[in-house]
């Protein structure tokens, strides 16, 4: 059931209770209440509060225009006035349209337009969120949080960009899961050299953590142009080696290539 077909929020949640064993415990006691109470909420005639309601939507992982919506059809089932109620719905209504529009926007192009293209390699987590999608047939945006150590709110605002533009899908048990097409640079793009700069700045990072697993190497040559272009002519079959032996393996960690071969 899509939250944003519903009128009634009860039938959400209710479907939502069944698809997570034990959610009802958890959302009593991260409201503070009975879950006697909430199951009232759920199969009643009680009505979950304005703060409970807020709190439900973050257990659920639910983004800002989400959340937004959740508590605007809570608040059109507890509202007795006629006209806050007629208020509510032009609301509910502004906010499916406007959903609505940047669905249509998209349509079924495998090619993000420029505006998705310039926030993706804005910043290294983009891509790092998108990948990580992949993992394991999917992750929560909990474990995309802790592992990627960045802000659950920050995490679950790329996944519903992405969502948006069709890079990745959520499924019933809350997983967010890796959906094509893959978003490649041509070398005249913009936003290559940016995207050079986030991940190599990460791979400084990373190697001020000592990690026997990873490998960071420099170093500096005097040799001939015959040589140069003999070893230039090596990385380039390692990286297409690198390129088919990752395409298969199965996504259960994600690593980063960073080489630079140049002249000085």
């Amino acid at each position: 059931m899509d939250l944003w077909q519903c009128s009634n929020y009860k039938d959400w949640l209710r479907q939502q209770a069944k698809l997570h064993r034990g959610s009802v415990k958890r959302w009593a006691q991260a409201c503070g209440c009975q879950a006697s109470y909430l199951s009232q909420v759920l199969h009643g005639n009680a009505h979950l509060t304005v703060d409970q309601a807020y709190v439900i939507s973050t257990r659920l992982n639910l983004g800002s225009l989400e959340t937004e919506f959740f508590q605007l059809l809570v608040d059109h089932a507890r509202s007795h006035l006629k006209s806050y109620r007629e208020h509510v719905e032009t609301r509910i209504n502004q906010l499916r349209a406007k959903r609505q529009s940047v669905t249509q926007h998209v349509g079924d192009s495998s090619r993000p337009p420029a505006e998705l293209e310039s926030l993706y390699f804005s910043t290294w987590y983009w891509s790092a969120i998108h990948m990580m999608a992949s993992v394991n047939e999917g992750l929560t945006a909990e474990s995309i949080a802790q592992r990627l150590l960045i802000p659950i709110s920050l995490v679950i605002e790329v996944l519903e960009r992405l969502e948006v533009w069709r890079l990745v899908g959520r499924t019933p048990e809350g997983r967010w899961t890796y959906q094509g097409p893959s978003i490649h640079l041509g070398p005249d793009s913009p936003y290559l050299i940016r995207h050079h700069d986030n991940w190599r700045r990460q791979a400084v990072d990373r190697a001020f953590l000592l990690n026997s697993h990873n490998l960071h190497y420099t170093a500096l040559y005097a040799l001939t142009p015959e040589v140069r272009s003999q070893i230039h002519h090596h990385l380039l079959e390692l990286v297409e080696r690198s390129r088919k032996l990752a395409g298969p393996a199965p996504s259960e960690e994600i690593v980063v290539m960073n080489i630079d071969w140049f002249a000085i």
